[in-house]
């Protein structure tokens, strides 16, 4: 069972108490990754949300056809940190690929479904966390732009 006092330490879980933590358990897992292992791929049913235990993760975008590459990374986790959360939402597919970054990695890997049965059995928590994932899918998208502006910005350097 994961320990309570790792979950306080989930950025999706802020802001929950130990007994909602103790409801959350249940949908919880730590699943080991060796380095560069994939964890999930776009495209691939969202069914898990994860959450960055030790070690790192990088989210990138894979371009079909080409290369994959270290400029194609969206974004480095750390521990605490949470992502896939494309299975918050029924039948949605992940927008990103994931990777076990350095020699391993853990997660905490949170069945989507009992995720949000959960939520709607306990609309406190259905709450807390719905507006914790809001907040975090905003930084995300702020820290994607930051990425494409840095990108762009890059190549008209190289192109002087």
């Amino acid at each position: 069972m994961i320990p309570i006092v790792f979950l306080r330490s989930v950025e999706m879980f802020n802001g929950l108490d130990d007994t909602e933590l103790g409801e959350l358990q249940s949908c919880c897992e730590e699943v080991a990754f060796d380095g560069k292992t994939q964890i999930f791929k776009d495209h691939d049913p969202a069914d898990f949300l994860y959450t960055v235990a030790d070690g790192g993760v990088s989210l990138v975008f894979d371009l079909p056809g080409a290369q994959k590459t270290k400029e194609n990374k969206i974004a480095g986790l750390e521990s605490g940190s949470t992502f896939g959360w494309s299975g918050i939402l029924p039948g949605a597919s992940y927008t990103l690929t994931a990777y076990c970054t350095g020699d391993s990695c853990k997660v905490l890997k949170i069945k989507a479904s009992e995720l949000t049965d959960l939520c709607e059995r306990n609309h406190t928590i259905g709450y807390k966390v719905m507006k914790n994932l809001t907040q975090l899918i905003g930084k995300r998208f702020v820290t994607f732009q930051n990425e494409i502006a840095r990108q762009i910005g890059q190549n008209h350097i190289d192109g002087w």
